[in-house]
């Protein structure tokens, strides 16, 4: 099951898929009737319509009687699930050969917390005759004064300030939510990379892993030979709202920095371990320990444009006390053209990223778990 939110299997679920309250619906004629026909978790509450603490079930016909929702009727009616059921997964995977490859599936769980109090999650989706797929992933918290069902917050939302970014969820029979977040950037809306986040159901209550994030490339960089981060800071240098890739490691310290629009790579054209950064609008400056080694690289919609990298050495004799040979794109500069060059980057603002932990970078198609 967790292979279905890997990069380039469930990614593709990704583009139309709501939470929090985002609406998405519709209603359709039917028989005279009004239906819901494509899943939404709303800002609205569901009205419990039995005494008692809620099961499963109970949570499940309050979504119906709200939305009309097809599959959850159609499960209500045939299911010989007992009420007090915690996990369900509609169809069945014993059905799943007899519906057409068009309609309304879901999975639903219920939570008992460690102060009793009830949750409820559930993963519906539709695809219509067209194929197109429309997702929304619930989380109500059950009151007992009200006995309403109350949509409620579950995942920390670090991450979810940029643009372009969406969430495809799964929810395990035992309990754990896995969250994939993609970042959204071809025109095909294809997910360059994700941040993959799992919540570990365990004694009443979630815990939070650390994310792992999923590249189609593996990130190298001389201050990781081996592709292997566990630190990420995702920061935006240029202000389009589309972060710039910062990773480090632990063990030594050292990180460096990538842009993730087009095809990743990094944003540093040296070629030792970058020490320090400095940012404007529209580009970012590279340096190493010694200060001696510096590139400069032009960002545009997060997609590095020129880049002068400037290979100095100390020399009491010359300008500034040292002596340097700079490189425009490859190609061999004086002083002036390079003093230009950074004069119009006004890479003057030094950056410190806020690095968070991560479980592992790993390469997309990858199952082994590693960055290979």
């Amino acid at each position: 099951m967790k292979n279905l939110c890997r990069f380039g299997l469930a990614v593709l679920a990704l583009a139309a898929v709501t939470a929090g309250g985002e609406a998405v619906s519709g209603e359709e004629e039917s028989s005279g009737e009004q239906f819901y026909y494509q899943p939404a978790c709303l800002k609205e509450k569901l009205k419990a319509g039995t005494a008692g603490t809620p099961g499963l079930r109970d949570f499940l016909q309050a979504f119906a009687d709200k939305w009309k929702s097809p599959g959850v009727q159609d499960y209500l009616k045939t299911s010989s699930e007992p009420d007090s059921s915690y996990w369900v997964k509609y169809p069945s995977e014993r059905a799943e050969d007899e519906v057409p490859p068009f309609g309304e599936v879901f999975s639903a769980r219920s939570y008992r917390y460690a102060d009793h109090s009830h949750f409820f999650a559930m993963l519906i989706s539709t695809v219509d005759e067209e194929m197109r797929e429309t997702a929304s992933f619930c989380y109500y918290r059950f009151d007992g004064r009200t006995r309403e069902f109350v949509p409620a917050a579950l995942f920390d939302s670090r991450n979810d300030n940029f643009i372009s970014v969406d969430n495809a969820y799964l929810i395990s029979e035992n309990g754990d939510i896995v969250r994939s977040a993609g970042f959204l950037y071809d025109e095909s809306e294809f997910p360059l990379y994700a941040l993959e986040q799992q919540y570990v159901w365990k004694s009443g209550s979630f815990d939070p892993r650390p994310p792992v994030l999923i590249s189609p490339v593996k990130l190298l960089s001389p201050a990781s030979p081996d592709g292997k981060w566990d630190r990420l800071s995702l920061t935006d240098i240029d202000g389009d709202g589309i972060p710039e890739i910062f990773l480090s490691r632990s063990d030594t310290g050292a990180q460096d920095v990538f842009f993730g629009n087009g095809a990743m790579g990094r944003l540093s054209g040296i070629s030792a371990v970058p020490a320090s950064f400095r940012v404007s609008g529209n580009g970012i400056a590279v340096s190493d320990a010694s200060g001696l080694n510096v590139s400069y690289t032009e960002i545009k919609d997060s997609t590095p444009g020129r880049m002068l990298t400037l290979s100095c050495r100390n020399d009491s004799s010359a300008k500034n006390g040292k002596a340097c040979r700079g490189l425009l794109d490859g190609r061999e500069v004086s002083e002036e053209k390079a003093a230009m060059f950074i004069a119009g980057l006004a890479v003057s603002r030094e950056l410190r990223p806020d690095y968070s932990a991560i479980r592992e970078v790993q390469t997309a198609g990858n199952d082994g778990g590693g960055a290979d």
